[in-house]
């Protein structure tokens, strides 16, 4: 048996487990029938993919709401992919989910490709467009541009999906335009310089940890003298 994909080293990693039926297998079965081809293990991947789905789709009834989350990348292969998730609430358990759906390659990154890869996917996956009440992108023209931007056309199909910025993608342009000023960089060093000052010491990091677990240390509540102690 070949070992050079991950799907064979896991495999492997069963059988020096104690997996005795699936070495049985791999061993004494038939060559032309140990399923351990590129092309079944493409078909295992897609058995779980469509699984996965349906246990995702399965939550859903005739009136459950939800919003969409999209983002582009470019992959190891230089493919261009949008990357489809959806936010609801189970109408069962009363959580809140939020659920990877799907990776759509796109050629174009245009406002009406983009609208159009994921209209399609919503109605692929039979979700009604009616029920979509959001839809959160980055701050990219073609993306939240009001009046030709994906979200402008997405909510012609989908009247209630309001748009709003992405909070990771705000999040990290705050912390970018943060990082602009002196006081936050010197905030950052100093930081960084007294983590250093510990951890390059075996005897200043026992010296904190006993200064942290001291009983009589109250100034310190249990919450933050476990997160001192994880640094």
């Amino acid at each position: 048996m070949s070992s050079g994909s991950n799907f064979i080293a896991l495999l492997k990693q069963r059988i020096d487990a104690g997996d005795h039926l699936l070495q049985n297998h791999l061993e004494k079965g038939c060559r032309n029938s140990t399923y351990t081809s590129s092309s079944i293990q493409n078909e295992i991947i897609e058995l779980i993919r469509e699984y996965i789905l349906s246990s995702i789709l399965g939550r859903f009834d005739p009136s459950t709401l939800y919003s969409i989350i999209v983002d582009g990348s470019t992959d190891s292969s230089n493919i261009e992919q949008l990357c489809l998730l959806i936010r609801y609430v189970d109408p069962h358990s009363r959580e809140i989910h939020e659920d990877f759906l799907a990776f759509l390659p796109t050629i174009s990154t245009t406002d009406e490709a983009i609208a159009d890869h994921i209209l399609s996917s919503l109605k692929r996956y039979q979700l009604p467009l009616n029920n979509c009440i959001g839809q959160a992108y980055d701050g990219a023209p073609n993306m939240s541009g009001i009046f030709n931007g994906c979200q402008a056309i997405i909510k012609q199909s989908c009247p209630d999906a309001e748009y709003m910025h992405c909070s990771s993608h705000a999040l990290n342009l705050s912390l970018i335009d943060s990082c602009t000023s002196r006081f936050i960089r010197n905030m950052f060093g100093i930081i960084k310089s007294v983590t250093t000052f510990f951890n390059d010491s075996a005897k200043r990091t026992h010296a904190l940890k006993h200064e942290i677990e001291r009983p009589d240390n109250d100034y310190l509540i249990l919450s933050k003298k476990k997160r001192l102690l994880s640094l």
